[in-house]
């Protein structure tokens, strides 16, 4: 059946002991309603000045869609890192499990569009769900009908 709630998979993995209680949360986004959502829970509720964020973004126009993010993230003086792609020799998800790991995140958030029929997770926050070494937040906008 459908669902209009966020889901969290939480992992026993963090590198934030070895950076001083610091974090590194990666947020993958399409710039969807629901990653929108995401990206205003990481920046309004989880992340502080101590944080990394990586905001990855893997399609055409990436770099300029991904502006907005690092303005906001400056405006609240928030440490981030803008991370464009445009490559299709591997899975979008795929793509965003290797940044995952090369960033040592702690924290990943995606949002989930509902494309996927009856699943409540769509295909690549489903991927990633599974996949990822840390914890893993899907973020889903329940004001977006499917």
């Amino acid at each position: 059946h459908r669902s209009d709630v966020s889901v969290a998979i939480v992992k026993p993995t963090s590198h934030a002991l070895e950076r001083d209680g610091a974090m590194c949360y990666v947020l993958a986004t399409d710039d969807s309603p629901s990653s929108r959502l995401a990206f205003a829970l990481l920046v309004d509720k989880l992340a502080d000045a101590k944080d990394t964020l990586h905001v990855y973004a893997n399609r055409e126009g990436a770099a300029s869609m991904l502006e907005k993010y690092g303005d906001e993230c400056a405006k609240r003086g928030l440490k981030c890192e803008l991370h464009a792609s445009h490559d299709h020799t591997t899975s979008v998800s795929d793509d965003i499990l290797a940044h995952c790991v090369k960033s040592e995140a702690d924290v990943l958030l995606v949002g989930t569009n509902g494309h996927s029929g009856e699943h409540i997770l769509g295909s690549v926050s489903s991927r990633c769900a599974q996949s990822a070494r840390c914890t893993v937040i899907v973020v889903k906008d329940p004001r977006v009908s499917d």
